[in-house]
């Protein structure tokens, strides 16, 4: 009788593993939450200062609670997004400095655009409902605006004139989509830089991406190092 029973519990366990909701199901469960999230982006771009009137945001000291997010654990209560995302979460920013928690994702996957592939989308969803349901109760939305942009351009194969960008850092709550601080981010791309290149690629265009790369780093360390200042408890991969 053991036996029996013992073999009929492996059946019904897996069982248990082949079934539950889709990827698919839990993001249409999920659609209606989401495209509110949709819409407080649009409504948090609209309460931002405007550009170059960052000073009306008080600076950034110590913020309570602090912002957590850890990408090695998945342990978040911030988003950060770029200020393009505000009015299109499916835009790609031409200068996209912000690390990305769950909450900018979940929006376009229960969205009309959703990037993902037919066989994920098929698969079972696991632990995809909490995430979602977590992206749902972040505290802040950090917001990157590109007040100034100079793309390092090449003037031979080997020498260009760097490039540097000036952003405009918001934090803002998302319990009443109020900008709690700002602070401004300078960065440059290096003074020199090596790069590899194909046959078939210009060298100079390749130096010029190379260069941006370095602009791009120097930006996100900046970033980064703001947030922190304020007390952010921060982990990337």
């Amino acid at each position: 009788m053991k036996k029996i029973a013992g073999l009929l519990l492996l059946v019904m366990l897996i069982a248990h593993t082949g079934c539950g909701p889709k990827v698919s199901d839990v993001f249409k469960k999920y659609e209606g939450d989401f495209a509110k999230k949709r819409e407080q982006f649009k409504a948090i771009a609209g309460a931002l200062p405007s550009q170059g009137n960052r000073n009306a945001v008080k600076q950034c000291t110590e913020i309570s609670p602090p912002i957590e997010f850890n990408e090695k654990t998945r342990t978040y209560n911030t988003e950060m997004v770029m200020f393009e995302n505000l009015s299109d979460p499916d835009a790609k920013p031409k200068m996209d400095i912000a690390p990305n928690g769950e909450l900018l994702n979940a929006i376009q996957w229960t969205g009309p655009k959703n990037p993902m592939s037919s066989t994920v989308l098929d698969e079972r969803a696991g632990d995809m409902e909490s995430r979602l349901k977590a992206a749902l109760d972040y505290r802040y939305l950090v917001v990157n605006r590109v007040a100034d942009l100079r793309d390092p351009v090449a003037m031979d194969e080997k020498t260009y004139m760097p490039g540097q960008v000036r952003i405009e850092t918001f934090v803002v709550d998302l319990k009443d989509n109020t900008p709690v601080c700002s602070f401004t981010i300078e960065a440059q791309s290096a003074s020199t830089v090596s790069y590899s290149y194909k046959s078939d690629q210009s060298k100079q265009e390749q130096l010029e991406k190379f260069a941006h790369s370095t602009m791009w780093e120097d930006a996100r360390k900046k970033l980064i190092a703001g947030l922190q200042k304020a007390g952010a408890k921060i982990e990337l991969n």
